[in-house]
Formats: structure tokens, C-alpha cells, sequence
């Protein structure tokens, strides 16, 4: 953090986004309606799926993979980063804005929420198989 970054948020911080947590987080934000979107990302998320197996068995230690795999989709299911899009920098979050510091705390949670995105997809395909199945 440099001395301007410190400097600029002693005197006007900005607002930082936050980090929802529990198993349904996130589900009512972003829950499709139309039913060919919801098919959509069931596709997507199992094609994903598809690639994690496919990194998982071809991987060197199968045991540590699996353990990654499963460790990455309860994280990607219990954690949703909820950033502050108002003060994610200048230009849309293209240039650092140097005399804050927490437009970098807000560009990491939009990073955290992109890395996750494939995750929450996979689960949230597998919730709506199964609910499928379920309901037949």
C-alpha cells in the first residue's frame, strides 16, 4: 500500500464490497426465470463438470486432486464475493485509482468472484439435475 493509497483513504475512504457466506449464497440474487436459461447454464455448468473430471483423472495424484476439486466446489458453493462496483477504479477498473487503497480490495473480490464463477455453475447445475429428477 503506498503513502498515497494510505493518505487518500484516512481522508475519504471509499466503500468496499463484502463476502457472502452460507450455502444459499447468492441464490436470489442472480436466480434465471426464463427456462431456456436455466438450461443454458445447466449445460455450461455440466460441461464444466466434464473439464474438472477431466483435470481430476489426469491428474499425477488422484487422492490430491479430488481433495482440490472438492475443496474448490464447497468454497465456490459457500462463498459468493460481492464487490463495490462503484469504487472499483478508474475507467470501469482498467486503471488503479492511487489515492485509494480499497478500489484494489474491491478489484480482488470481482477477480475471486470470476475465478469462482465455474464453480457456482457446476454446482448450480447439479442442483438443478437432481431437482429435475427429483420432480419427475
Amino acid at each position: 500500500m503506498g503513502f498515497l493509497e494510505w493518505l487518500g483513504d484516512a481522508i475519504k475512504a471509499g466503500p468496499v464490497g463484502y463476502i457472502q457466506t452460507g450455502s444459499r449464497a447468492g441464490d436470489a440474487r442472480w436466480q434465471p426465470r426464463a427456462r431456456w436459461l436455466i438450461w443454458l447454464l445447466t449445460l455450461i455448468g455440466l460441461g464444466f463438470l466434464g473439464g474438472l473430471i477431466y483435470l481430476v483423472a489426469s491428474g499425477k495424484d488422484l487422492i490430491t486432486s479430488i481433495l482440490f476439486a472438492v475443496i474448490y466446489l464447497v468454497v465456490a458453493w459457500f462463498f459468493t464475493p460481492v464487490p463495490d462496483h462503484t469504487n472499483i477504479g478508474w475507467a470501469g477498473g482498467l486503471i488503479n485509482n492511487p489515492f485509494r487503497f480499497s478500489d484494489n480490495a474491491n478489484r480482488f473480490l470481482a477477480f475471486l468472484a470470476v475465478v469462482l464463477l465455474p464453480g457456482k455453475l457446476i454446482v448450480y447445475a447439479v442442483q438443478t439435475v437432481i431437482n429435475t429428477i427429483r420432480s419427475r
